[in-house]
């Protein structure tokens, strides 16, 4: 939040300083998350701060990026230093860039002084919670970074509509309608959030408020809140006052052309030493793959070279004969079982043969040749059929047969 302020005072380019801006705003934002966070169940002031300022700087910031762009679809220039005096070309994008400019300010009566005094409010409410120390310094902090956002949305405001106009400027065309209705909605929805901050409130800060855990008395307060009290118009007096003094200040003595040592920066803080590691990482990792692989293809051919070999002769020296003994030894077993199996087979035909005729011949004598048996003839006589009995006993003797001959 105060970095991206503090480097916004120095940029010379109308685009860079919206973007370190918009830098900044988003840490507004995260103060807001971390006021909410550190509350916990009475966090309710954090997150409408919150929420009230992504819906501000939507409006806000968006309109100030489209109308820098309709400056530099015209002139094709970003530079503060080539431009100037275009309010004489672009009225209303002047007239709407300067309501953006009193929103993101905090100027009473914008949509930014709503959020920026939620914002504060929760910032005083951690403190007042266990009075740390580094709390008291976020606050002025806060104020401080305030008043760094009015100096930079002043240096821009006025550097591009206001000021000599530049040698080489020609008149430029005039604003086209679609521009005009575009800007004018975004000025009036900035004027009509930061005038009725009850009910943005009440129609979309206490329902999202609704779906955290919350202490209910504190998500009530918020509909009831006043932002109009003397003590907030005094402290948002106080970053105003001191942004315009910063802005007098520098620009009286220069140093808006002062440029940041190059520690500063991004490139030195963030870039630079990402890619250092990141070439050194990719340096180490590309060593060892190497170390690895040299290790292994080009310093263990012997070993390797003497491990193939073993297993080339044991494959054709021991597999070999092991598998010839292996492969006889099966053969014999098995022409063994089959040997044993088909003798089996064959005597127990040959016996159940011998004894089918027996009864075969049995069974004609008592039914038609008793040739004098007086059994036989007896059976014959009474014409008793018993050719189901013999049968059943034939049935029985095969059965007896083959569990002897199993056995």
């Amino acid at each position: 939040m105060f970095m991206a302020a503090f480097i916004a005072l120095f940029q010379t380019n109308a685009k860079r300083i919206l973007a370190y801006s918009s830098i900044s705003q988003m840490g507004y934002i995260l103060m807001g998350v971390g006021c909410a966070a550190y509350l916990g169940y009475e966090g309710a002031m954090g997150l409408a701060g919150t929420a009230y300022h992504i819906m501000n700087h939507a409006f806000f910031k968006a309109g100030m990026f489209m109308m820098v762009g309709a400056v530099y679809a015209r002139t094709h220039e970003l530079e503060l230093s080539r431009l100037g005096g275009l309010y004489l070309d672009f009225p209303v994008t002047a007239l709407a860039f300067l309501v953006c400019a009193l929103g993101i300010a905090g100027v009473p009566g914008f949509n930014g002084y709503a959020s920026k005094t939620l914002l504060h409010h929760a910032i005083v409410e951690a403190y007042e919670h266990h009075h740390a120390v580094s709390l008291y310094w976020a606050e002025k902090i806060f104020t401080l970074t305030s008043a760094f956002t009015v100096c930079y949305i002043t240096k821009l405001y006025t550097s591009l509509f206001f000021g000599p106009r530049p040698f080489g400027l020609k008149r430029l065309a005039g604003e086209p309608l679609l521009e005009k209705v575009v800007f004018g909605i975004m000025a009036i929805g900035i004027i009509i959030m930061g005038l009725f901050p009850s009910a943005m409130l009440k129609r979309f800060i206490e329902p999202a408020a609704h779906g955290f855990i919350y202490d209910a008395h504190g998500v009530e307060h918020l509909l009831h809140l006043n932002i109009w009290t003397l003590h907030d118009l005094q402290g948002i007096a106080v970053a105003l006052g001191l942004g315009l003094l910063f802005f007098v200040i520098f620009s009286r003595s220069g140093a808006f052309s002062y440029r940041p040592p190059g520690w500063l920066s991004v490139e030195y803080l963030i870039y630079q030493p990402v890619t250092r590691l990141g070439g050194t990482l990719y340096t180490f990792s590309g060593r060892a793959l190497e170390t690895i692989v040299d290790g292994f293809y080009v310093k263990t051919p012997k070993p390797l070279l003497a491990i193939f070999r073993g297993i080339a002769y044991f494959d054709e020296k021991t597999l070999s004969v092991v598998g010839g003994g292996v492969a006889e030894s099966s053969t014999r077993v098995r022409d063994s079982i089959y040997d044993t199996w088909l003798g089996g087979v064959t005597a127990f035909f040959s016996r159940g043969r011998m004894f089918l005729r027996r009864i075969f011949v049995l069974m004609i004598k008592v039914d038609y040749d008793p040739k004098g048996d007086r059994t036989f003839q007896l059976f014959n006589l009474m014409n008793f059929d018993i050719d189901f009995i013999i049968f059943m006993a034939t049935l029985l003797l095969l059965l007896g047969a083959s569990i002897f001959l199993l056995k």
